[in-house]
């Protein structure tokens, strides 16, 4: 069985369950981001193992579940911002006392890999819980989708455009295999998804304009790509070719949800400070 083949099995048996948990929100939605979250930390703590670094697993772990808890709930008086903070803090303090080599290399793994993954991940619950108590809960559900799908058909025209028509090398330092006539086909792909579940979906109840629809079109077709492109450049620093071989034909968790763990914090801003502030 090719490669190809494979991908497109395993995304028809893992994907209905990744899109259910996402539409249905609340404690669904939060023990899917604590499994992306705490498998992703952990597949790039295995990676870093390379460059002779020994992460805290304990505590980047801890914080990867901490994240999306608190994007999740407001019953704790902390933000992911706090938490960022006093990990610094507290992960500098227990290297104090691992007698490990290379403390400060172990410290910015484990502080850095435990809020990357896990505020961008955590993201999700807090797109998916903007407004809450308004009525609009299947709309919000159907927004987090619309991003989702979005950065997915950004990934699939952006692979198959670079196969028809790339020419043009993208970034070939970092991901020699990707084009920018690749880059553009799944830029477009996902400003269309985002107009379209806009006008023709529930989304529509949140009544966002063409331009805001615009601008959550861009964020996945630009910043997915991005956030993809980062880790083949984490891959290429550590020498793997994947995070792990956990998902069949995807490489790891961490391979599959790379676009998303940029997009989703980026949309959340956007949407918060901008788009429904007040």
């Amino acid at each position: 069985m090719n490669n190809m083949v494979t991908r497109v099995l395993t995304a028809l048996v893992l994907g209905p369950f990744v899109l259910a948990g996402i539409y249905l929100g609340g404690w669904f939605l939060l023990i899917l981001t604590l499994l992306i979250s705490v498998v992703s930390v952990w597949e790039f703590f295995m990676m870093s193992k390379v460059k002779d670094v020994s992460p805290n697993f304990l505590a980047g772990i801890l914080f990867s579940v901490l994240y999306p808890v608190l994007f999740f709930t407001e019953t704790i008086p902390l933000t992911p911002a706090g938490l960022l903070v006093l990990s610094v803090f507290l992960v500098s303090l227990t290297e104090l006392f691992r007698n490990k080599p290379n403390p400060v290399l172990n410290i910015g793994f484990t502080v850095f890999a435990s809020a990357y993954i896990g505020i961008g991940i955590g993201s999700l619950v807090g797109i998916r819980n903007l407004i809450p108590g308004a009525g609009l809960d299947n709309s919000l559900g159907w927004l987090l989708l619309a991003i989702v799908i979005g950065i997915w058909m950004c990934d699939s025209f952006a692979y198959f455009g670079g196969k028809l028509l790339g020419r043009n090398k993208l970034f070939k330092r970092v991901s020699p295999n990707k084009t920018w006539e690749g880059a553009v086909s799944g830029f477009i792909a996902s400003v269309l998804t985002l107009l379209f579940f806009g006008y023709f979906t529930p989304m529509q109840d949140l009544q966002l304009g063409f331009t805001e629809l615009f601008v959550l079109g861009i964020i996945p077709g630009l910043f997915g790509q991005l956030g993809d492109l980062i880790e083949s450049l984490f891959k290429r620093d550590t020498g793997v070719k994947d995070s792990s071989h956990l998902i069949p034909g995807h490489g790891g968790m961490f391979d599959r949800f790379d676009s998303l763990i940029l997009v989703a914090p980026i949309a959340y801003a956007y949407l918060k400070f901008i788009v429904f502030q007040g």
